[in-house]
């Protein structure tokens, strides 16, 4: 059975120190917006700090939102 990720967790994009989050579902749209009050931009990625990522993670996993890193 394969498992799709709800987000892709951009790194290295090229801005340090920030990292970018792309929803792949309207499931995990709506989860940013509405639950973590993360602004979406018009590209569809949310831009997060570094240090937030794990943090983001363990909140989205606690919410049967599954992340993957690229």
């Amino acid at each position: 059975m394969a498992i799709t990720a709800d987000f892709q967790i951009v790194v290295n994009y090229g801005i340090q120190g920030i990292t970018l989050i792309e929803p792949m579902n309207e499931e995990a749209q709506n989860y940013l917006t509405d639950e973590m009050n993360i602004y979406v931009m018009d590209n569809g990625y949310a831009p997060i700090r570094e240090y937030d990522v794990l943090s983001f993670v363990d909140s989205a996993e606690k919410a049967h939102l599954y992340a993957a890193a690229i």
